[in-house]
């Protein structure tokens, strides 16, 4: 999740969120075969939502049925969706 949100905010180059992916599966005990393919999958197959998160977050992007209608606007707002 946290590196599909960095995705989405595209602050950040794909190469710096694909590492930071690469250490949190680390970090949280990952065996090493499985973080190396989900590491790959993004590495390889990850640029074009990379690039379809340019600009930051897009209307798309949210799950707007799971959230509170605060919520929806609390996100709205800060993101300037319309």
């Amino acid at each position: 999740i946290m590196h599909d949100g960095l995705y989405c905010m595209n602050r950040d180059s794909k190469s710096m969120c694909d590492a930071l992916l690469d250490e949190m599966l680390e970090v949280t005990g990952c065996d090493k075969t499985r973080a190396a393919l989900i590491y790959q999958g993004v590495n390889v197959f990850g640029s074009g939502r990379y690039m379809a998160c340019k600009g930051g977050p897009k209307l798309e992007d949210f799950a707007w049925e799971y959230m509170t209608p605060y919520e929806v606007a609390l996100y709205k707002t800060a993101y300037k969706i319309k």
